[in-house]
């Protein structure tokens, strides 16, 4: 009887030893995880204001255009109106 509760706690300790590797090696992977999540994040966030820029330009050139498109109609009326 003493041989199977040596066997047994020999067994275990083997046990609770390949759980905590395993643990150990699970916390590893995790931290990577969480280390490539964290640059992702940081890249989303760099395309989220690169997006809101480009809006901004692009409103920007919208009422350039809208601007310019009213001068050259301008022009036009006046250059209709002198040969008229």
């Amino acid at each position: 009887m003493a041989g199977e509760v040596k066997s047994l706690a020999l067994t275990t300790a083997e046990s609770t030893q390949t759980i905590s590797t395993t643990l150990d090696e699970l916390n590893e992977h995790v931290s990577a995880v969480v280390e490539i999540m964290s640059g992702m994040s940081a890249a989303i966030a760099d395309i989220d204001v690169t997006t809101a820029r480009a809006q901004t330009m692009t409103a920007e050139q919208a009422t350039t255009l809208t601007a310019l498109t009213e001068q050259v109609s301008a022009a036009i009326r006046r250059l209709d109106e002198l040969t008229v």
